[in-house]
């Protein structure tokens, strides 16, 4: 044989086995695959997005919400106003619901008339002198609630405490009774607030209230949770009249924010859900 052509031979055998028969090192799917492979194998082959949803503790979605509240208006400067509400709402998803609202606060006369409208008509030097006040006894409102935060708190290391903000924008209508307080005939020798004044009424009147709301929900159980609730109804009404014979022309707008707690019972009952922890 070719010494020339037997060299060649064995040198491409060296070769062969040095190069020919080496395997790759690093195979995707193994424990120890670099990054760069890892992270191309995932993005071929994504896994499934779970649910966040899943993972609440309360799920709303596609349930009816009733909701009794006390509540009060705490901006009346010149009457109290105490309300009882009924608030009922079906959610069309964990975050979207669509909700309708009714209050009632009692006419309690002059018995939740406050103490500055005394002091007002003793300081006018206008023995003639009527002071204009309004107060809403009823009040609805319809429109969309919005809950886009759910959380939980630990409460003492033990308890979890899960809860989620909601928002709320609608129209409504509110009913309310225009009074004139004036001196009574005793005035001068009345012992209490309650003697020194008469209440008469004026006019009923309805009147239109854009509505905003921001509260929370505390879920106690899968059918029960704690509901506050903050709104404010923009009620379009006409300046007040000092001379009833004379009324001055116009309107304003009046801001009337109503604070309500209540407890929310939630039906149907609940799926169940798919992790539990």
């Amino acid at each position: 044989m070719n010494p020339t052509r037997t060299l060649l031979l064995a040198g491409l055998g060296v070769l062969g086995t040095a190069f020919g028969g080496v395997t790759p090192a690093h195979a995707a799917g193994t424990d120890d695959a670099p990054p760069g492979v890892e992270a191309l194998e995932a993005f071929r082959n994504p896994e499934p997005r779970r649910n966040p949803v899943t993972n609440r503790f309360f799920l709303k979605s596609r349930r009816f919400e009733i909701t009794p509240l006390l509540g009060t208006v705490p901006n009346n400067a010149f009457s109290s106003r105490f309300t009882v509400s009924v608030n009922l709402a079906y959610h069309l998803t964990e975050q979207l619901s669509v909700q309708a609202m009714i209050s009632f606060a009692p006419d309690l006369g002059k018995r939740d008339v406050k103490s500055l409208v005394p002091i007002l008509l003793r300081q006018s030097s206008d023995q003639s002198f009527e002071q204009p006040l309004d107060k809403v006894t009823l009040s609805t409102a319809i429109g969309v609630g919005y809950a886009p935060v759910y959380g939980k708190i630990n409460l003492l290391g033990e308890t979890v405490l899960n809860f989620d903000f909601y928002g709320f924008l609608g129209i409504g209508l509110v009913t309310q009774t225009e009074y004139y307080a004036t001196r009574s005939a005793n005035a001068d020798n009345a012992q209490t607030n309650d003697e020194y004044f008469d209440l008469t009424p004026s006019q009923n009147e309805v009147r239109a209230a854009p509505t905003l709301a921001l509260g929370a929900n505390f879920f106690l159980s899968q059918l029960v949770a704690l509901r506050l609730d903050g709104r404010m109804l923009l009620v379009i009404d006409d300046k007040p009249a000092y001379d009833r014979d004379n009324p001055p022309p116009g309107l304003r707008a009046i801001s009337q924010f109503q604070v309500s707690a209540g407890i929310a019972i939630f039906v149907p009952k609940m799926k169940p859900r798919i992790t539990d922890f």
